[in-house]
């Protein structure tokens, strides 16, 4: 075995929305890398790689002390990651990529139908999900139980049909990703089902 390097993500940072909180969160970690490297050198054991960050505080992390970023969230994001900014007020530069495909299963309320897609479809430990697509702008998600939720729809919009199919943006991604046996990736005109092997622990998928 040959020492490398080593890791440091602050989670704590990834998602947290005030720029100057996060900047300060993220200086924070990089300081303990940086003394840790420095101890490590005094020791012999200088890391070639120092690795770590997220999709958060990857343009902050940049300039260092990291050699490798690791970040991944940003190909799928989430509407937890849709809260943070940066100091001018912008949002992360990505577009989320990761939906859950539920169907209107009842319309019998005014301004409210209900969806196949509760807890067991999105994770919890997120904010409500802020993208909905095929249902009217301005209509919010709520859970309503293992099985279902609840879509308010703006008054004065029309309200999904019953049968309707609506792209549910996920509330955190990686526990999303964690409910489901595959994902079906869309590219163009083409569909290919792909397994999550990773939820399993023999890797096969079930």
């Amino acid at each position: 075995m040959k020492f490398a390097g080593v890791q440091g993500f602050a989670g704590n940072a990834q998602h947290t929305p005030d720029p100057v909180e996060r900047k300060a969160a993220a200086q924070k970690a990089a300081g303990k890398l940086i003394a840790l490297r420095d101890a490590l050198a005094t020791e012999g054991l200088s890391p070639a790689i120092i690795t770590g960050s997220g999709t958060g505080t990857q343009s902050l992390d940049a300039s260092g002390p990291y050699t490798e970023l690791q970040v991944g969230s940003y190909v799928f994001m989430d509407a937890d990651y849709d809260r943070i900014r940066d100091e001018q007020g912008n949002p992360p530069p990505f577009e989320p990529s990761l939906f859950v495909l539920a169907t209107v299963t009842s319309v019998n309320r005014p301004g409210e139908v209900t969806v196949d897609a509760g807890t067991k479809a999105l994770a919890t430990n997120g904010p409500a999900p802020v993208v909905l697509l095929g249902a009217p702008a301005g209509s919010r998600y709520r859970f309503a139980g293992d099985e279902h939720g609840i879509l308010s729809i703006p008054q004065g919009q029309p309200s999904p049909r019953l049968g309707t199919h609506i792209l549910i943006g996920a509330t955190h991604c990686d526990p999303t990703v964690n409910l489901h046996a595959c994902y079906f990736e869309i590219a163009e005109s083409s569909v290919r089902r792909r397994p999550i092997l990773a939820r399993y622990g023999d890797g096969a998928a079930r």
